[in-house]
């Protein structure tokens, strides 16, 4: 079974209701809950946890929560997990929020967690989405109410699959030095040994106001505690490129396509939600990111350039750029470095040459080997061309992750849950 592939596997839909409906839906949920025992209704406990409502009041100590949580239990997951939030920014103060985090393969019914979800879907999901709010409540309408809020996109890079000779341990360390401007913030944790903030060991995890960039080892994720043997083999040697984009993308990316494509809110969720737009979503940023250059020593990048016949003070700029790189340990802390305009003008431009030249601007320390080690996407679309990985596959059926796994392996930031800002448009 081949694990090296593109596509993306949940996605987050969502509608306004009122002071009203809420009480109601929670009655129906209760009710739902009482008479199944399919789901757990939940309720933030602390910044990292939930816990689960064991009344039928939807007050908790008598007030009421900004985010109620309704999973699907043991083997009775739907695909579904749902979310009811307290709309801070509405005008009318008793609005909520109703959304539903959706993992296509799932709610169509494939337990294989193989095939890749694509547009393609859409039309059973909707059907089982229908189906399934049947059941609950009428307050939870129809799936063509819903407006897309969050995709997350995602890359799969087997290295034992690829033909690469680097382990993915050497990889992320060479990852961990990519290129990112300042709207971008690596996530840190205070280490108390060191007694300063450190990023993830196998992860590079960037967040900004409309997406996430996060891209880790896989293997190392999969904690022993929550995920069997033979998954946890079949990501040994997966690095993993994620492209989490939040409503305010979407939104974006929704009013750019509506120019183009006017035949209703499911037609819409086609295009974003396509093959084409995954791709395109994932060579933007594993290109701004990670780059489209090779990975080199630093002694066979100086030969390359070199070879190329360049002026002296070219030569000399560009040779510098990658020595400046590699004394700092990575691009984005290279720039950070620069104090003038011009200087970072400069840095930049040599930046794309290097690229130009088929050389990633980070270089590979000699332990490594002294053969080139190629471009994680440019190689992915080679043997993809050739036939040998497939387009509609790949391995990771468990949520994207909304930190790095070094904090936390199996729980979501309550805080992230409580942005209210993503839905006022």
């Amino acid at each position: 079974m081949i694990h090296t592939s593109i596509g993306f596997h949940t996605f987050t839909i969502f509608i306004r209701i009122n002071g009203k409906e809420v009480k109601e839906l929670f009655k129906d949920f209760f009710n739902y809950r009482d008479t199944t025992n399919e789901i757990k209704i939940y309720v933030p406990k602390g910044k990292k946890n939930w816990t689960p409502i064991i009344d039928n009041d939807f007050k908790t100590k008598g007030k009421k929560p900004k985010v109620w949580r309704i999973d699907y239990i043991d083997d009775n997951k739907k695909g579904i997990t749902w979310f009811l939030r307290f709309n801070n920014n509405s005008r009318n103060y008793k609005e909520y929020i109703v959304e539903a985090r959706i993992n296509p393969k799932i709610l169509a019914g494939i337990k294989d967690y193989i095939t890749a979800a694509n547009g393609s879907y859409l039309k059973i999901v909707e059907e089982r989405f229908n189906e399934e709010v049947n059941k609950i409540s009428k307050i939870l309408g129809r799936f063509s109410w819903y407006k897309l809020k969050r995709i997350d996109f995602c890359i799969n890079f087997d290295l034992k699959e690829m033909g690469y000779k680097c382990t993915p341990e050497e990889m992320i360390k060479l990852i961990k030095q990519a290129d990112y401007s300042s709207r971008y913030t690596e996530w840190m944790k205070y280490d108390k040994k060191s007694h300063r903030t450190k990023s993830g060991k196998y992860s590079l995890y960037l967040k900004s106001g409309s997406l996430n960039i996060n891209c880790y080892y896989k293997y190392k994720q999969m904690d022993e505690d929550d995920f069997d043997y033979e998954d946890r083999e079949k990501a040994l040697n997966i690095i993993r490129f994620e492209v989490q984009c939040k409503y305010r993308k979407v939104y974006t990316m929704s009013q750019i396509m509506k120019q183009n494509f006017e035949h209703g809110s499911l037609d819409l969720m086609h295009q974003i939600l396509s093959d084409l737009t995954s791709k395109n979503i994932i060579d933007q940023y594993f290109n701004r990111i990670i780059g489209s250059g090779d990975y080199y020593t630093l002694k066979r990048a100086i030969e390359i350039i070199e070879d190329q016949g360049f002026s002296c003070e070219k030569e000399d700029r560009l040779i510098e750029t990658l020595k400046e790189i590699n004394e700092h340990r990575g691009i984005a802390n290279t720039r950070r470095e620069l104090i003038s305009h011009n200087a970072v003008s400069i840095f930049n431009r040599s930046l794309k040459e290097l690229n130009a030249l088929g050389i990633n601007p980070v270089t590979a320390p000699t332990r490594f080997g002294t053969k080139p080690i190629p471009n994680l996407l440019r190689r992915f679309y080679q043997l993809q061309e050739a036939g040998l990985i497939s387009d509609n596959s790949y391995i990771d059926p468990y949520e994207p992750l909304e930190e790095p796994f070094e904090l936390s392996t199996d729980q979501e930031d309550v805080t992230d849950q409580l942005d209210n800002g993503d839905c006022t448009n």
